[in-house]
């Protein structure tokens, strides 16, 4: 039956499926998230609120001038769904005065609360400072979307209808609609209105410059996003042609439906930052083929054939929703190029390294938008029962090169989960318990250039208990005049030794609920 299921989906929309009914979208078939996004709304507004000028690079001149926009990008179903269903937005526009490229802009995806009217400082909110960096690194445009998605909200129609809800709990109860409603309605899907306000605050960038200075006619788009507006990033990408380059942050469960088991192959249960999803019976779920219809149209892997944009995908090494050694179940079925660069000892807030963040971020825009060519490298992954190794070739010599390495925590969890996250539910008070997993540099004894400025190989025997993860991280010079240089950072994926699985895959929906751990 379900086999008959995913055929007909395929068939009704005219998609290619592979073996596991896994969608392979490309530009010529429309899906009904393209539907979806580009179909007009009168409820499309913008206006200009307040501008301020500001000193981005620490220096006491003024360098950048904000304007402050309201948008309503769209109308999401009516208050039978939402209690928020005009969706209301700050949108930031970052000009630098060094201002030299008119046709490209970069834009944040962000949160925020709707019902905290007041304006981000940035002297105070890292990512539109950031923006503003960006802007004054690559002398474009930039932006910093808020209230993606809208909330806090509450859903009439759901079990708990005056529960007011953020986040993943909005998230969660779409997926449930849609499953439980055997399919129909996509437009349900939280992420469909997500994408939609990204689309057009692209939109809004685009006829508010023009407005500003005729130089400017911008059709071309930077893009990231963190977390929920990581997954939108990657979607952003897969629906709107305008982008050029995009920076999806701590999300990494493309290929939705094996990386999630695996999730629960690693944890035997579910992250407590899965909570929302667990408690509105989504992983019960994980099996039924409906789950993949859904994944089919909201998975960016499903759309692996269009995302062929260049993309830097960062992620941590302690992320409490998503396990770092996610990307090799997808990452090298996705069209070049692509890197990732992961964060040593962060978790998915990525604190510590905003800074750094952007940095990297102007810097890779700038790569692009000046045809640099940015470093190439790739790597080969060995596994024995007993030992693992990374080997990285490069043909540009990096200026540095490091391997990183941590083992799960002492301790019975430590042994018995392949778990590298900081914070885990505890299991018998069922409080959020600090998780000692931290991260150091390998030594020669496990690390060597093998070639040269050309090949580095790091290896590891498997510990005694618990598991080892290990991976290459790259530093290259950007080119410039810059004192001292500006750099790129990259890393190859997450390896680990043993490569084994401590649970086996959940089977029908009572043992796929599972636990929270």
């Amino acid at each position: 039956m379900a086999h008959w299921s995913v055929w007909c989906f395929a068939i009704v929309l005219g998609v290619s499926v592979d073996g596991q009914g896994q969608a392979n979208w490309n530009w010529d078939q429309k899906t009904s998230l393209d539907n979806y996004v580009y179909r007009d709304d009168p409820s499309y507004t913008f206006s200009l609120t307040e501008t301020r000028r500001y000193d981005s690079n620490d220096d006491t001149i003024e360098d950048t001038t904000i304007y402050y926009l309201n948008m309503t990008s769209q109308t999401w179903k009516t208050n039978r769904e939402s209690s928020r269903p005009v969706w209301v937005h700050q949108l930031m526009v970052t000009v630098p005065d060094n201002v030299n490229v008119f046709d490209t802009a970069f834009l944040f995806i962000g949160a925020g609360m709707n019902d905290e009217p007041e304006l981000p400082d940035p002297e105070t909110s890292n990512l539109l400072d950031g923006a503003a960096r960006v802007s004054q690194r690559t002398q474009m445009v930039g932006a910093y979307l808020m209230q993606v998605p809208q909330q806090p909200v509450t859903l009439p129609k759901s079990s708990r209808p005056d529960l007011e809800r953020v986040e993943d709990s909005i998230i969660a109860w779409t997926w449930r609609e849609y499953i439980e409603g055997n399919a129909t309605d996509p437009e349900l899907l939280l992420y469909y209105p997500m994408v939609k306000a990204s689309v057009r605050a692209m939109d809004t960038i685009a006829n508010f410059t023009m407005t500003q200075d005729q130089r400017f006619n911008i059709t071309k788009f930077f893009t990231a996003g963190a977390s929920k507006r990581g997954w939108t990033t990657w979607l952003v990408a897969a629906v709107d042609q305008r982008v050029i380059g995009a920076v999806p942050q701590v999300f990494s469960v493309l290929k939705l439906v094996e990386t999630v088991n695996y999730h629960y192959r690693a944890y035997g249960g579910w992250a407590w930052a899965f909570g929302p999803y667990w408690d509105e019976n989504i992983t019960q779920y994980l099996q039924d083929p409906r789950t993949q219809d859904m994944a089919n149209l909201i998975d960016p892997y499903s759309y692996r054939s269009r995302l062929t944009v260049p993309m830097m995908i960062i992620q941590t090494t302690a992320d409490e929703f998503f396990r770092p050694d996610e990307p090799g179940f997808w990452y090298h079925d996705l069209t070049q190029p692509k890197w990732i660069w992961m964060l040593v000892d962060s978790n998915h807030a990525m604190i510590g390294y905003w800074d750094e963040i952007f940095a990297n971020m102007g810097n890779f825009f700038l790569g692009i938008l000046q045809n640099y060519q940015l470093p190439s490298f790739s790597w080969t992954k060995e596994t024995t029962a007993t030992s693992a190794s990374i080997t990285m070739t490069t043909p540009t010599e990096p200026s540095a090169v490091r391997c990183w390495y941590g083992e799960t925590a002492d301790g019975p969890n430590g042994a018995v989960r392949r778990d590298f996250r900081w914070l885990v539910r505890g299991p018998e008070d069922g409080d959020i318990d600090i998780n000692e997993v931290f991260w150091s540099e390998a030594t020669p004894l496990n690390f060597q250039e093998v070639e040269e400025g050309r090949m580095w190989r790091c290896g590891f025997d498997a510990p005694e208990a618990g598991w080892l993860g290990f991976f290459i991280e790259m530093e290259y010079d950007f080119p410039g005049n810059d004192v001292p240089p500006e750099v790129l950072k990259f890393s190859t994926e997450l390896h680990v030794t043993p490569n084994t699985w401590p649970f086996p895959q959940c089977g029908g929906p009572s043992e796929c609920w599972g636990r929270i751990v």
